[in-house]
C-alpha cells in the first residue's frame, strides 16, 4: 500500500475505520500515514466487534476488544512517530446485542453498536 501520490505532511487528520484487523504489515501503512500527516496531526484508528473472520489476521481474531486497543496503541507508540492521546472503549452490553430484528429501527440499533478507537498525535 502506498500513498505516494499524496504530498508529505498534507493532512491534519487521518482516519482508519475497521481496517487494522486485516493489515499483514501495518508498519508499511502507518509509515505512510506518518508521512502524509502534518506535525502534530491526528491519527484515529477505530473498529467495532465485527469483522470478516476469515480475512482478519490471527492476532486480531484471538484478541479481546481491550487487547485490540492495546495492540493498536502499542504499535503506534512503538513506532516512535505517534503519542497516544486517548483510547475510547464503548462496548455493547451482552444483554443488548443487536439482532436482525433490531435493525428495523436503525436509530435505536446505532445507539447499541460497539465502538472502539485509539487517537494518537504525530510527534
Amino acid at each position: 500500500p502506498s500513498l505516494e501520490n499524496l504530498a508529505s505532511q498534507y493532512f491534519d487528520v487521518v482516519l482508519n475505520n475497521c481496517g487494522f484487523a486485516y493489515m499483514v504489515h501495518p508498519e508499511l501503512i502507518y509509515g505512510e500515514v506518518a508521512r502524509v500527516l502534518q506535525r502534530n496531526g491526528i491519527a484515529i484508528v477505530s473498529f467495532s466487534d465485527r469483522m470478516y473472520w476469515e480475512k482478519a489476521v490471527a492476532g486480531w481474531r484471538n484478541a479481546t476488544a481491550v487487547e485490540r486497543c492495546d495492540l493498536i496503541a502499542d504499535f503506534l507508540s512503538g513506532s516512535g512517530q505517534f503519542s497516544i492521546l486517548e483510547k475510547i472503549m464503548k462496548p455493547t452490553p451482552r444483554s443488548r446485542v443487536v439482532t436482525h430484528r433490531a435493525l428495523k429501527d436503525m436509530g435505536e440499533a446505532s445507539k447499541r453498536d460497539p465502538f472502539y478507537a485509539v487517537v494518537a498525535r504525530k510527534t
